[in-house]
């Protein structure tokens, strides 16, 4: 695990013993987004095609000398209020696989900068067992997760709610509606926790470091709205990073109708995550500790 006194610089992030490519990991709503968008200044990425989430079902692309991410579709459905995960979309099992292909078709992981959570791992696994090796084991897996579990179970709650998952400077935090918080849908972002934890130990992922968000707060936020900076091939137009807005806690305690009752069921799922890994997943008060060693 990385500690706070170890990162100072950004390009601090890049350092692995190994000298592999970099991939974004963690569980969503740690600052994964955050923590990729603000390394997309620096060489390492600067001279790589930047295709964000690409093992994400809502992320579109065209397919072409080389991939882009085709925003003008992903835009229009957010302008209609699609949902991002549709998880009866019998397709996307199909599609990931010939993602895979298409990406490694034309590009070495050196020249590619992505980032992949457990649940498009997992959807890559079930596609293809040798693209799921492939990518974990070719690797180096930068891991962000939060301390603060509670903070990004409300977040998951409140940012499927009212389908918007990032803000910036100008924006103004939702907050016309009330939440009632699903547990079944609680439960399977929780498990994130443990298939990051098994992929890990059961060393798929060799190469890796654990980042807590919290420990890195301190780095200073770019601005890359902008910026154009050359790439492999092309100009890549870079993604603002998004902004940890304050005050959100106490929004979530006020929409969130079912708050507490989320609490006190997040924690006994985290503590048979605990049982189930001899105490390497461990619970302090709302707090999450992962013992990856």
């Amino acid at each position: 695990m990385a500690k706070k006194d170890d990162i100072a610089l950004w390009s601090d992030l890049f350092k692995n013993p190994n000298y592999k490519p970099t991939i974004i990991g963690g569980v969503s709503r740690g600052g994964t987004t955050w923590v990729y968008r603000n390394l997309l200044q620096y060489k390492t990425t600067l001279e790589t095609v930047a295709l964000e989430e690409y093992f994400h079902q809502f992320y579109k692309f065209t397919f072409g000398d080389r991939i882009q991410i085709d925003r003008d579709t992903m835009n229009k459905a957010l302008a209609e209020k699609r949902v991002i995960n549709d998880p009866l979309d019998l397709n996307w099992r199909t599609e990931i696989g010939v993602r895979y292909k298409e990406l490694r078709k034309r590009y070495s992981w050196n020249q590619v900068f992505i980032k992949v959570l457990p649940f498009h791992l997992e959807n890559l696994r079930n596609n293809n067992e040798d693209a799921f090796i492939d990518i974990c084991k070719n690797n180096y897996w930068l891991c962000v997760i939060r301390r603060d579990w509670v903070r990004m179970v409300m977040s998951n709650i409140y940012s499927n709610a009212y389908n918007k998952f990032h803000y910036y400077k100008e924006d103004e935090l939702l907050r016309d509606k009330k939440i009632k918080a699903n547990m079944h849908d609680v439960t399977t972002y929780l498990q994130q926790y443990i298939k990051l934890f098994n992929y890990i130990n059961s060393t798929y992922i060799k190469d890796f470091k654990l980042i807590y968000c919290e420990d890195i707060q301190h780095l200073q936020h770019t601005d890359t709205a902008k910026t154009s900076v050359k790439g492999v091939k092309g100009i890549h137009n870079l993604p603002v990073p998004p902004v940890i807005k304050e005050g959100k806690d106490e929004l979530y305690k006020e929409l969130i109708i079912n708050y507490d009752d989320v609490v006190d069921f997040g924690a006994n799922i985290i503590q048979a995550f605990g049982e189930r890994t001899d105490g390497k997943i461990k619970l302090n008060a709302n707090e999450i500790e992962m013992d990856l060693s």
